[in-house]
């Protein structure tokens, strides 16, 4: 028991062994806490890797908003026009949704390539 900010703090850790999936795990565990009856006065709250996974995640999105918000004015001012960079978007989109259930259909990873050949076709080029 340790004590943070005035307040008593009780930590319990362990590791899941291998044929358990941590974020199955964590789940159930979170469903046996919202079940479990307290009283109003203690806090419980989960930690460690939860919250640096969802921090990763959080800026990973807000990294992803951001450059696809600059890509956009890059492409509005190069062409100087909004529908054509709505129209290239739409292609890129196009593209990679053509890509992803060609890989289901043909039971290929789309991660897998030797060469690099199909992020370009993701890309819209030919692959070759």
């Amino acid at each position: 028991m340790k004590h943070k900010q005035q307040r008593r703090v009780l930590t319990l850790g362990s590791n899941v062994i291998k044929p358990f999936n941590a974020n199955e795990v964590n789940a159930n565990i979170q469903r046996a806490l919202n079940d479990f009856k307290r009283p109003d006065s203690i806090l419980i709250k989960m930690g460690g890797g939860q919250e640096d996974q969802q921090e990763a995640m959080m800026f990973l999105l807000s990294a992803l908003g951001a450059s696809f918000g600059l890509i956009l004015i890059i492409l509005m001012i190069q062409f100087n026009s909004i529908g054509k960079t709505f129209i290239i978007i739409s292609e890129i989109l196009f593209s990679i949704i053509g890509v992803f259930p060609g890989c289901k259909h043909f039971r290929d990873d789309y991660y897998y390539s030797n060469d690099g050949r199909r992020y370009y076709s993701t890309g819209g080029g030919s692959g070759t």
